[in-house]
């Protein structure tokens, strides 16, 4: 039977799907025995809704243990006897920020919403939490006080813990602490500041909801409005008419204040007034002068093709005569190219970087760029310049390294040394590299998109806002006089916003609106209404149906057991989703893996080994048709032994993988899924060497995003082949070039899932069975019966026929299959499992001459 798969009038023709009749009556022979364990897992589901419906896991208390604060104020007051500590108080003390301890004490005291507005480098972040804390000790309050301090990413939160431990005469994980995905050093109960991710907070959340073990919460940098944040501003809006003692602070240099006064109604305001240094702002007008008179040659800077963009002509024409009289003529020439600005020519930032180094004697350089691939090819070009080679040192910063190369960045250089950081917009807030004195700030940053329209997301590079611009300026200047050098002129900054809208209103919500659903908010769509910034409502309405495509939600949007398992699992929905099916399909190992990995960047040098990276993706990914299932392949060729250096592979990144897959383990052991955090325990992988399983487990979960393969191309003699594929909802795509799908001229099937599309490109595809997709759709139907012949809609495009007794059995066996999860999720133990999960298998694996009757 052909996998051709033809287009009539608004369906594309699937292959037929057939059952052999032995098939047909094992099954019914295993529903037999299904039925009369129905009624307890109906009785438990009733139970787990009124579990949910009465809030019963909501209302935790944490009392303190008196005996470990009884030497507390006494440890506070010796701290006047400490040389060591005076000498740090006496450098905190130079800081804007402690110039209004006594200000910001009287605030904590007579309010318990406050919103500190302070300029970059003022001490935020290390100080005020310092400031409340000594504040309690002082008055022998101790038990009374447990700080918490969210951080956007985890970098900062490690490193300001540390900062303020060592500031204290402290060790870690005694009065300061820091908890980040992967790390958790706790500090004492009471008495204490622990600094943590914004989403490792909301975690905390799910087990004791009104966050009784703080009285002290602060949300720092709450400027950059990443959609955790905006959950917990509203979550906390509602918490705080539970708790009145809360105190609640919020921190930022760049915010619009009356937001916030409006949405929180009785907000005390801070203004902290100050900086380390000076910091001189230099525009690309300026900087081309100086390159200029110094003799630079611009030639094959620019790309002359792009002379003609309308948009930029208007925005810099009408400031080219002022540009002319103050910057020449050849200035003025120059800025007529658009890609002059940004970061389009990285031969222009690096001329830039060695005009620092030949004109000033010291101080370290940040340049922020807009992703990885740019930072990687400028330092690739800075590390290859043989006269720079022994003058300069360089580092990149960005959230996918491990934190170990992250924290290098703070390492001081040798004497004769410079320091260049090429950093994403990581650096813009609460990193503080203090011997940063130079700022190259190319003005572009990658945000996420979502077009509710299409339901797709993307990632864009676009124009910084003016608060960005602020934060980096900001960076510069903590040592001495700082300068920031914008790859961009006063015109541009003139048309940037003054905020990039807030994440919520940009991105998918299904992910939040689990979350909002675990914490026992039901009616999510007046909880959206209600934020600051509420997303389109459209949005919302995406992510309920995808959460019930998916089996988290029921039909009247209640969590489903499935949707409350998924919740506790630290990772998105639909990746959650799959770690579970791996555990019931005893196919841990892979899948744990796979759901790891897209957590980090890919562990393939492609940029520095592109050849050997073709032929280590090729190697690992053997007949899998997969991006995912190759990485997998890859760790267990590591517990072999084999050095991932000699096949192009980034050690770090998959040891960060490795003890990812422990974290999500653990996190299955929580909800009785397995015993042990070891995803690659025999009984947990009966099925991981089964191909066809783990690829409908993949399948399962991405479900309902498929991407049908229409045809091949292939180019004279040459083994070059183009693939035409389309989404369901008619987009067409295509293969990234780095995919192992990529190129290839024949399948065994048309059907792919993936796990996001990048403008019209996919990333991670897996070649999945027609079975996998009829067996894990959503139950609802759209049947069309004539005859004996039955035809069922899949994903409003895909048309399947079948026999109508193939039908029939099809469906029982998804509802058994649905029925597992549900008593898996409640702790109910079926006494046929093993059989309905082993005829699940059967029909995955087997391929169609197995199962044709003929």
């Amino acid at each position: 039977m052909s996998n051709r798969i033809k287009k009539e009038g608004f369906y594309y023709i699937c292959p037929i799907v057939k059952i052999t009749e032995s098939f047909r009556k094992e099954l019914n022979i295993v529903l037999d025995k299904f039925k009369a364990k129905s009624i307890e897992l109906e009785e438990a589901h009733k139970l787990f809704q009124i579990k949910y419906d009465k809030h019963e896991h909501r209302h935790l208390k944490i009392s303190y243990e008196k005996a470990l604060i009884q030497n507390l104020t006494t440890q506070f007051n010796n701290f006047a006897l400490n040389d060591k500590y005076n000498e740090n108080y006496a450098q905190r003390l130079k800081l804007p920020v402690m110039k209004a301890a006594n200000i910001i004490k009287e605030a904590v005291t007579t309010n318990n919403i406050i919103l500190v507005l302070g300029d970059t480098g003022c001490g935020k972040s290390t100080q005020i939490p310092q400031i409340i804390l000594d504040m309690y000790l002082e008055n022998g309050k101790a038990d009374e006080c447990r700080i918490v301090c969210t951080q956007p990413r985890r970098i900062p939160a490690i490193s300001i813990a540390q900062r303020v431990a060592a500031e204290r005469c402290d060790k870690i994980g005694n009065s300061v602490g820091y908890q980040i995905r992967l790390q958790n050093i706790s500090p004492r109960g009471p008495g204490s500041i622990l600094y943590c991710t914004t989403g490792v907070l909301l975690h905390r959340m799910q087990m004791n909801f009104l966050l009784n073990d703080f009285n002290v919460v602060i949300i720092d940098e709450v400027h950059e409005r990443g959609i955790e944040v905006d959950l917990l501003l509203g979550l906390l809006k509602r918490i705080i008419e539970i708790r009145k003692e809360l105190k609640f602070i919020l921190m930022s240099a760049t915010v619009d204040e009356k937001c916030f006064i409006e949405y929180y109604k009785h907000c005390k305001v801070l203004r902290i007034e100050g900086t380390m240094h000076p910091v001189k702002s230099i525009y690309l007008e300026d900087i081309l002068a100086e390159l200029i008179a110094k003799g630079t040659s611009f030639k094959n800077f620019f790309n002359k093709d792009n002379f003609s963009d309308s948009h930029y002509r208007n925005m810099i024409m009408p400031h080219m005569n002022n540009i002319k009289k103050t910057h020449g003529q050849r200035v003025a020439d120059i800025l007529q190219y658009p890609d002059s600005e940004g970061c389009s020519s990285i031969k222009l930032i690096e001329c830039l970087i060695y005009h620092i180094c030949e004109q000033t004697d010291s101080g370290a350089i940040l340049v922020f760029l807009p992703g990885i691939r740019i930072i990687t090819d400028l330092g690739r070009i800075l590390r290859n310049n043989k006269i720079y080679q022994n003058r300069i040192v360089v580092y990149y910063l960005h959230s996918t390294l491990s934190i170990a190369k992250q924290q290098l960045v703070f390492k001081i250089p040798e004497k004769g040394v410079r320091k260049i950081i090429l950093s994403t917009s990581i650096a813009e807030t609460s990193v503080t590299i203090e011997d940063i004195v130079y700022v190259i700030d190319s003005g572009r940053i990658k945000i996420n998109e979502y077009d509710v329209s299409t339901n797709i997301a993307n990632l864009r590079e676009t124009w910084v806002s003016k608060s960005n611009v602020k934060q980096r300026r900001g960076r510069a200047g903590r040592l001495k006089a700082g300068y920031c050098y914008h790859l961009y002129t006063r015109a541009r900054e003139n048309t940037m916003p003054m905020q990039i809208p807030p994440e919520i209103t940009r991105t998918q919500l299904q992910d939040a609106i689990l979350r909002l659903k675990f914490f026992a908010i039901d009616n999510v769509k007046e909880f959206f209404y209600n934020l600051m910034d509420p997303p389109f409502a459209k949005a919302v309405d995406n992510g309920i149906e995808l959460l019930k495509v998916i089996g988290c939600l029921d039909e009247n949007e209640k969590l489903t057991p499935m949707g409350s398992c998924i919740a506790t699992i630290p990772i998105e929905v639909q990746l959650a989703k799959m770690i579970l099916y791996g555990a019931i399909f005893k196919c841990l190992d892979p899948v744990t893996t796979i759901a790891a990995s897209f957590l980090y960047k890919s562990p393939f040098e492609e940029e520095e080994r592109g050849n050997e990276v073709y032929y280590t993706k090729s190697k690992f990914a053997e007949d899998s048709c997969s991006d995912l299932i190759l990485l997998h392949n890859i760790v267990r060729s590591m517990r072999k032994g084999i050095k991932l250096d000699e096949h192009a592979v980034n050690q770090a990144i998959m040891d960060d993988i490795i003890e990812t897959k422990k974290q999500l383990t653990s996190s299955l052991s929580v909800s009785g899924f397995t015993k042990t955090s070891d995803s690659s325990e025999a009984e947990l992988n009966i099925n991981s060497n089964n191909l066809s399983i783990v690829r409908s487990v993949i399948a399962g979960a991405l479900y309902p995003n498929i991407v049908l393969l229409l045809r091949t191309h292939s180019r004279g003699n040459k083994v070059y082949t183009s693939q035409e594929l389309d989404t369901t909802e008619y987009k067409r795509v295509h293969f990234c070039k780095n995919s192992i799908n990529s190129g290839r001229r024949s399948f065994m099937s048309n059907f792919f899932v993936y796990y996001k599309i990048c403008g019209n490109r996919i990333d991670d595809s897996t070649m999945v069975s027609p079975n996998s997709l009829l067996l894990f759709k959503e139950l609802g139907e759209n049947i069309k019966i004539s005859d004996n012949e039955c035809t069922i809609i899949v994903r409003g495009s895909l048309k399947f026929t079948m026999e109508i007794s193939t039908y029939k059995c099809l469906i029982k066996l998804r509802k058994m299959f649905n029925k597992i999860v549900e008593a898996k999720c409640l702790g109910v133990k079926m006494d046929n499992e093993e059989d309905i999960l082993s005829a699940c298998c059967r029909f995955l694996s087997s391929n169609e001459d197995e199962l044709d009757e003929s």
